[in-house]
């Protein structure tokens, strides 16, 4: 059984939304992982490809408001990117 596309967006905003507070609990300033470092850590990639992701959302979504707030969760991510290029440099 498929789902409806509006709960198909609903989840992967809730997804997108979970893996950000996610990453920034487990530390966006902190070094690149290292092998015996348990606790993983954020690329600019990751963040960069849930960026694209949430773009892609926005271009189908029906509702403004959505297409607007997955807009704003994309300019976030690329934001992180950014400052996680910055402090690696």
């Amino acid at each position: 059984m498929t789902q409806p596309a509006g709960s198909v967006r609903r989840l992967f905003a809730l997804t997108t939304i979970s893996f950000f507070i996610g990453s920034v609990r487990s530390g966006i300033n902190a070094e690149p992982k290292m092998a015996d470092d348990p606790q993983p850590r954020l690329t600019s990639d990751q963040c960069r490809k849930q960026a694209d992701a949430c773009r892609e959302m926005a271009c189908v979504a029906i509702n403004p408001a959505h297409r607007i707030m997955l807009e704003h969760i994309a300019e976030t991510w690329e934001r992180i990117a950014a400052e996680i290029d910055k402090r690696n440099q």
